[in-house]
C-alpha cells in the first residue's frame, strides 16, 4: 500500500534531480530513476514540473470525482 503523506523524495532532491538533468545531457531518465529509487514515470513528472520551477509536493487528487457538483449530476440521472 502506498504512503501518500510520508513523499519518498523531498523538495530538495527534487532540486538536485533538475540540476544533474540539465547539467549532464548523457544521463537519462532512467539513470535517474535507479539512482534515487524510483519509477521513471516518478522522474519524468519531476523534470515535467521543474521546467515550470515547481519543485513542491503535490498532494495526489482522484480526478474521477473532483467535486460534488459531479457526484450531483450522476445522483440526478
Amino acid at each position: 500500500m502506498y504512503s501518500f503523506n510520508n513523499p519518498k523524495i523531498s523538495q530538495h532532491t527534487r532540486t538536485q534531480i533538475w540540476l544533474q538533468y540539465i547539467s549532464n545531457s548523457k544521463l537519462t531518465q532512467g539513470s535517474l530513476a535507479a539512482q534515487y529509487n524510483v519509477s521513471r514515470q516518478t522522474i519524468s513528472k519531476i523534470i515535467q514540473r521543474a521546467r515550470n520551477q515547481d519543485f513542491i509536493i503535490h498532494k495526489p487528487t482522484n480526478k474521477r470525482y473532483p467535486t460534488q457538483d459531479y457526484i450531483k449530476k450522476r445522483l440526478e440521472r
